[in-house]
C-alpha cells in the first residue's frame, strides 16, 4: 500500500514540475494527506526526506522566472 501511495505522489511531482509549478515540502505533505487521508503512512519531514532519497529526488530552488505561480495559472 505505502508503495502505491508514494509511486502515486511521484507521478504528481513530475507532473507539478511538467508545468513548471513550485512545490514545497509543506505541499507535497499536504497533498499526501488530503489524497490518502485514511493512509497508514504518517506524511512527516522525515517521511518527506527518505521518500524523496528513494525516488532519487532533489529539493530545487525557485531560480529566475520559470516557476509559474497558480495566480498566474488562474489568469491564463
Amino acid at each position: 500500500m505505502c508503495e502505491v501511495i508514494e509511486n502515486y505522489l511521484f507521478q504528481w511531482i513530475l507532473e507539478q514540475r511538467e508545468k513548471f509549478l513550485q512545490i514545497t515540502y509543506k505541499r507535497l505533505i499536504f497533498t499526501g494527506k488530503q489524497i490518502f487521508k485514511d493512509s497508514p503512512l504518517q506524511f512527516t519531514r522525515g517521511w518527506l526526506k527518505k521518500f524523496l532519497k528513494r525516488k532519487n529526488l532533489s529539493y530545487r530552488k525557485r531560480t529566475g522566472t520559470n516557476y509559474v505561480t497558480q495566480d498566474k495559472i488562474a489568469l491564463s
